[in-house]
């Protein structure tokens, strides 16, 4: 994964937005939770190590990531729901890592009337 993040710092200012819509749209709708669960675990690397245009970029699809923190789909006669416990927190920590950017410019304060 650090290597995606670094040759996503030294790429075109264009491809940030390009690959958040790649995740966002095509691959986080396939329906199989382990593509949600990966696709999750590369949303929020490339936010908190990525490029900064890119945090921009999922800022406005991360509705897609909302809908997942309330993810709930046929239990996994092994595992039972630990993959859907661990889609909804790793939705939960992606929110947080689009939004920390805007809070770090904000000095950390968040402002009234915003959540």
């Amino acid at each position: 994964m650090g290597t995606i993040s670094t040759v996503m710092l030294r790429s075109s200012p264009a491809n940030p937005p390009q690959i958040s819509t790649f995740l966002l749209s095509t691959r986080l709708p396939r329906p199989s939770p382990h593509t949600k669960h990966k696709t999750l675990l590369l949303l929020k690397h490339l936010l908190t190590s990525g490029h900064p245009q890119f945090n921009r970029a999922c800022q406005g699809q991360i509705n897609r990531v909302k809908e997942l923190t309330s993810y709930v789909t046929k239990l996994d006669p092994v595992r039972g729901d630990e993959m859907q416990r661990n889609i909804r927190k790793l939705a939960g920590e992606v929110i947080e890592a689009v939004y920390a950017d805007v809070q770090e410019t904000r000095g950390g304060r968040v402002m009234e009337g915003e959540n």
